[in-house]
């Protein structure tokens, strides 16, 4: 089986509690005004990766606390990551992190048997689409409409680090990547940087 990628960076510490390994899906059906990885929203685009390769990879990966899914859009792949984390889960006990356009409420009433097996294995959940009129700067969050919500007893103790004054983010040089939720100032300078508008 195969999953659809954006983006991976093997270690972070802008999107979530601890050291985190980081992946964007690919493609999303939500197309929100002012995504911050418009690069990320066509489904035809992106790169397939086998999943047991990937969950390797990831468990190969040394002084990590957990996953962080965001994309595009996980739910529009919720059998491929539902397989990828039982597949690191067998190996190692990483906490996974995972942003939605989705809210819980849409996705507990959904009967996709692959929806249920990918929310059953997240720990911490950041759900609704981005706004960007609702886009306050506050940390972990794109906008101020999405909420988090402690699936499991995992991060329970790490809530107090969404919705702050401030966002950190990461710069990468080799290829380029901004990581992390940039603020507007922030993500016009890397544009301007890399050339991009």
């Amino acid at each position: 089986m195969y999953l659809n990628l954006y983006m991976l960076t093997p270690k972070t510490q802008v999107l979530g509690s601890g050291t985190r390994f980081a992946i964007w899906v690919q493609g999303c059906s939500f197309h929100c005004k002012g995504c911050l990885a418009s690069d990320a929203l066509d489904p035809a685009a992106g790169t397939q990766v086998l999943i047991a390769d990937l969950a390797k990879d990831i468990c190969k990966t040394t002084k990590i606390e957990g996953i962080t899914i965001s994309g595009g859009e996980p739910f529009d792949q919720s059998k491929a990551l539902a397989s990828l984390i039982l597949q690191i889960r067998q190996q190692r006990d990483l906490g996974v992190i995972v942003y939605s356009g989705y809210k819980l409420s849409a996705l507990k009433r959904e009967l996709d048997p692959d929806i249920s097996a990918f929310l059953g294995r997240i720990d911490l959940l950041i759900d609704g689409k981005y706004i960007a009129e609702l886009d306050d700067g506050a940390s972990l969050r794109g906008s101020s409409n999405q909420i988090v919500h402690a699936l499991t007893d995992r991060y329970k103790n790490s809530l107090n680090l969404y919705g702050q004054l401030g966002r950190k983010v990461e710069w990468h040089l080799d290829p380029p990547k901004l990581i992390g939720l940039p603020s507007k100032s922030v993500l016009k300078v890397w544009q301007e940087r890399i050339g991009r508008n």
